[in-house]
């Protein structure tokens, strides 16, 4: 047994060490997406999402929500792999932040079923991108 814990751990630690593939976004989703930063310009990405709430969250897809703020700014969040459901209907996303007003790079996430308020899944907010559009 001694001798399979360090192999164990390896191949715990090589799967980490995975890259992950790039989300595939259906044409529904990406049209969303588009609509919500059209006419916007992507800036450096940020390390937290300032002031929001909850009821400003859209979800694009299983790996990408996005908080509108009135019609200047959208923050698009890039999400890991594990929330893939989120896209399924009836779920919503919730954050565990640590610093900041709102989700922050690192937290993290879980898929909670609205009706049941089960788990389904979880991931970690991997990039945050803000869209903002001039004047």
């Amino acid at each position: 047994m001694r001798t399979l814990a360090p192999v164990l751990l390896g191949t715990f630690l090589a799967s980490c060490a995975t890259p992950q593939e790039p989300a595939a976004r259906g044409a529904e989703a990406q049209r969303d997406l588009e609509q919500l930063i059209a006419g916007k310009t992507a800036g450096a990405p940020l390390r937290c999402v300032p002031g929001v709430h909850t009821s400003d969250l859209r979800i694009i897809d299983g790996r990408t929500v996005a908080y509108p703020l009135g019609t200047k700014m959208t923050y698009v969040v890039h999400l890991s792999q594990g929330c893939d459901s989120l896209a399924g209907g009836n779920y919503t996303l919730v954050t565990e932040h640590f610093g900041g007003d709102g989700p922050c790079q690192g937290d993290a996430a879980r898929v909670a079923d609205l009706a049941s308020r089960m788990p389904v899944g979880s991931c970690i907010v991997s990039e945050i991108v803000p869209y903002s559009r001039p004047g």
